[in-house]
């Protein structure tokens, strides 16, 4: 995941914009990633799926504490 955000984190106007399934979102807010939702859920594939946003400033969390992974790859 540290290598996912990575490009992320290293561009100044970069977001992320997914549909995260609710129970990995729940997973993303223990790990420290700020999210903000930017739609209405829906029922897909019988899982809540979920439209969120993610800065720069809302993965730095969870960057700053795993982001050493990413010289390991």
């Amino acid at each position: 995941m540290a290598l996912a955000v990575k490009p992320i984190v290293e561009d100044k106007y970069s977001y992320m914009i997914a549909e995260i399934d609710s129970k990995l979102l729940k997973v993303m807010k223990v790990l420290r990633f700020g999210t903000s939702q930017i739609g209405k859920s829906i029922d897909y594939l019988t899982s809540e799926t979920i439209p969120v946003c993610f800065s720069k400033r809302g993965i730095m969390g969870f960057f700053s504490k795993y982001g050493e992974l990413c010289k390991a790859a």
